[in-house]
């Protein structure tokens, strides 16, 4: 049965929407799992659903939260990157 307060689970299966393009099921999966597991993976699938899903402003806001918890995250120059040239 799904285990709505697994944050792995709920990363997992917001990955596999991803894959399928349902973006709005994967952010809100996305959002659950960091409520209770705050990682930088999963701000920044966060951002990357929002970005795809057209809310340029809260994708913004998740990839900062990826610098913000780990700024030696291994997609951290990309991400400084778009956050400078992203208005």
């Amino acid at each position: 049965a799904l285990q709505p307060n697994d944050a792995d689970l709920l990363y997992n299966l917001a990955l596999s929407y991803i894959h399928l393009n349902q973006y709005p099921e994967a952010i809100e999966a996305l959002e659950r799992s960091a409520d209770l597991k705050p990682e930088p993976k999963t701000y920044l699938n966060l951002g990357v659903s929002y970005q795809k899903s057209g809310q340029p402003e809260k994708a913004r806001s998740c990839f900062a939260k990826v610098l913000e918890l780990a700024p030696d995250y291994p997609q951290a120059e990309s991400i400084q990157r778009l956050l400078q040239r992203s208005p």
